[in-house]
C-alpha cells in the first residue's frame, strides 16, 4: 500500500485499488505543468475508468473530467465511486486530493449518489458528490419540472 497513505478511514478495499489505479497512473504519465492528477471512477457495474488532468498555459481540464467522459463516452450511466490523485514533483508518492469546485459540479451533475473519496486533513474518507456542492446550481427547467430544457 505505498502509493496509499496510512491514515484512511471509512474507506473500503475496493476504494484502495481505485486509489491504486489512479496512482499508477499519474506515475506512469506525470509531467510537471501538463499531468499532475489523475482520477479513477468505478461505476455501478465495478468497471473501471482511469484519466490523467491535461493541463496547458491557461486550461486545465481535471482528471475526475477527463475521466467522467470516458465513462460516458463508454455509456455508463451510473457510478459507483470516484477518486483522484495528486502528484506535484517527480519523486513524491500521489496522494488523493478533493475534487476543485468545477469537478464537484460535474460529479454532482451527473452522479449526485457517487461516492467520492476526498481528503480530510491527513485522513481520507468517503463523501457522496451532492454533499460536496450543498448549494449546486439547478436550471430553471428542472425547477419547473415541465421537462422542457433548450
Amino acid at each position: 500500500m505505498n502509493s496509499v497513505d496510512s491514515a484512511i478511514s471509512a474507506v473500503t478495499d475496493a476504494d484502495i485499488i481505485l486509489i491504486e489505479e489512479a496512482s499508477a497512473l499519474i506515475n506512469r504519465h506525470w509531467k510537471r505543468d501538463q499531468h499532475g492528477v489523475a482520477a479513477a471512477i468505478r461505476t455501478a457495474d465495478g468497471s473501471v475508468f482511469s484519466g490523467l488532468h491535461v493541463g496547458g498555459r491557461r486550461i486545465n481540464i481535471c482528471g475526475e473530467q477527463v475521466t467522467m467522459g470516458m465513462a460516458l463516452s463508454a455509456g455508463h450511466k451510473e457510478f459507483d465511486t470516484c477518486v483522484a490523485v495528486i502528484k506535484t514533483l517527480a519523486d513524491e508518492e500521489p496522494a488523493v486530493t478533493s475534487p476543485c469546485g468545477a469537478c464537484r459540479e460535474v460529479l454532482t451533475w451527473y452522479a449526485p449518489g457517487m461516492r467520492v473519496l476526498v481528503r480530510d486533513g491527513t485522513d481520507v474518507r468517503v463523501m457522496l458528490a451532492r454533499e460536496l456542492l450543498p448549494a449546486p446550481y439547478i436550471p430553471p427547467w428542472e425547477l419547473r419540472g415541465d421537462g422542457f430544457r433548450p
